[in-house]
């Protein structure tokens, strides 16, 4: 018998997948200087390079509180006994959204040069992959927890998963998009680093 249980759910979180895995392969290829651009906005000022620092912090906290409600679900334990076939997913778009400190004040200080974050975010993004993929789908919503990332609201297996993916999409979206920008106003890419608002 087909499992019922999650299915729209996991369609979302793989079509998500899919979406942040092409991103990265338009990123394979980009000159190492485009790295040095340095965006300023009215809050903050963040370096390119940075954005996959600051992925692979976030993907990390995220991955240690999902293996911790695995570990939870397998000991048997429950902290959600409301029942339901699908996660709703879009409680964490509206987090994302709202929660500024993704963006600036979580930073971390790059510690990796950037080809060395790249493929250890491309193994998170493999890690998250599989979570979907070999988990007992009715037991996913058994236990929530606060991610430390965002601490306000408790969130279920496949929310924890789709919450990195947003994250990620997040970055990647504003990566891609100033390469775009600077494609088509055919701007010089700088040698050390330059200042440019958007």
């Amino acid at each position: 018998m087909k499992n019922q249980y999650f299915i729209q759910t996991k369609e979302d979180l793989f079509t998500t997948f899919n979406q942040i895995h092409q991103s990265f392969e338009k990123m394979k290829n980009l000159p190492a200087n485009f790295w040095e651009i340095s965006i300023s906005s009215p809050h903050d000022s963040i370096a390119i390079k940075d954005h996959f620092q600051q992925i692979y912090s976030v993907n990390e906290s995220i991955i240690k509180s999902i293996k911790e409600v695995t570990a939870s679900i397998y000991d048997g334990l429950m902290n959600n006994p409301r029942l339901y076939k699908e996660s709703d997913l879009q409680v964490v778009d509206v987090l994302v959204n709202v929660y500024t400190q993704f963006q600036s004040k979580s930073i971390s200080k790059r510690t990796l040069d950037t080809n060395a974050v790249q493929e250890r975010v491309a193994d998170q993004l493999n890690e998250l992959h599989s979570f979907i993929e070999h988990f007992p789908d009715d037991l996913a919503t058994n236990v929530k927890v606060r991610p430390k990332v965002i601490s306000k609201v408790a969130l279920d297996y496949y929310q924890l998963i789709y919450l990195a993916f947003t994250h990620m999409q997040l970055h990647t979206s504003s990566m891609l998009l100033i390469k775009d920008v600077l494609r088509l106003t055919s701007m010089q890419l700088p040698k050390n680093q330059m200042n440019k608002e958007f």
